[in-house]
């Protein structure tokens, strides 16, 4: 229990650097405005026809804050959201900054997916960016500039990577709940390809479906993957291997069925700014020593 409790204080409580917790304000604002900036149409849809708003989502339209008409208050709020965003990636004001700017994005992300009657709300890759824009409107604000330490710095950097590993463990689990363990076989792979092919037609990924032994080792390291992707989150030594095994994951799937995870990009939140920090300036010495 000891090793335990020691692994437990480590990964939450241990002093960390200002740097990490103002890499990570600016990772996720920055993905943020990204999804944001792609969707520069998102406050007309409350100007659509009323068929599309359902009454029996009444408390779904509620809990998000949408109501059918008033589309230039929504052009301001989005506009407002386009500022705070940028003033977080600033480091303006930032626990301000970041609770208006979580506000807002709480409100603007799922318009698309409840206007149109989708049975879950997925917040079209901006779930981690909301809840840990959420976190930083509550974390202690680091010095503009230096490398103070601190264990305030650790928990919220913490805590956001322990989300965004449930992005894999809840895919794991919605496998396991809606299909049992009979989704890991190579036909789910071959299915699941074949799908997509006929929306969108490509030869790679057929190349790969007609091949069962690709597909078992597919299913395999997805099994895997999905399942312990959360470990690296407390042993640092595995986040290396976990994040380039997630990005050849997601190459993998935009290869074989052309579908684009919006939320790669945080795998950021993961790289060690420190030790990054370190490696660039003994760099630079070596560099003006010569």
């Amino acid at each position: 229990m000891s090793s335990v409790a020691a692994l437990w204080n480590r990964c939450w409580f241990t002093p960390a650097s200002a740097r990490s917790l103002r890499a990570t304000r600016i990772i996720l604002a920055a993905h943020a405005l990204w999804v944001v900036l792609s969707k520069p149409d998102i406050p007309h849809l409350v100007s659509w026809p009323a068929v599309f708003f359902d009454p029996a989502q009444r408390a779904g339209y509620l809990r998000f804050g949408i109501v059918r008409g008033g589309e230039p208050v929504e052009w301001m709020l989005y506009a407002i959201l386009h500022v705070t965003l940028a003033a977080v990636i600033a480091g303006a004001l930032p626990r301000i900054m970041c609770a208006i700017s979580a506000l807002l994005l709480y409100h603007f992300a799922p318009f698309e997916e409840v206007i149109i009657g989708m049975p879950h709300t997925h917040f079209a890759g901006l779930t981690v960016a909301t809840i840990g824009l959420f976190i930083l409107a509550f974390a202690e604000v680091p010095p503009a500039n230096g490398d103070a330490m601190s264990p305030e710095y650790r928990w919220p950097v913490t805590l956001i990577q322990l989300i965004y590993s449930f992005i894999y463990l809840f895919a794991f689990l919605s496998k396991i709940r809606f299909n049992g363990i009979r989704w890991f076989t190579w036909t789910t792979i071959r299915a699941q390809i074949a799908g997509n092919w006929g929306v969108h037609p490509n030869a790679f990924g057929m190349q790969v479906a007609t091949r069962p032994l690709l597909c078992w080792a597919i299913v395999i390291a997805t099994l895997l993957f999905e399942s312990l992707f959360w470990l690296c989150v407390f042993m640092p030594r595995l986040r290396l291997s976990f994040v380039l095994a997630a990005i050849g994951f997601h190459i993998g799937i935009l290869l074989t069925m052309n579908i684009h995870f919006a939320s790669a990009p945080l795998l950021l939140l993961f790289v060690n700014w420190d030790s990054l920090a370190e490696r660039l300036r003994s760099r630079r010495k070596v560099l003006l020593a010569r």
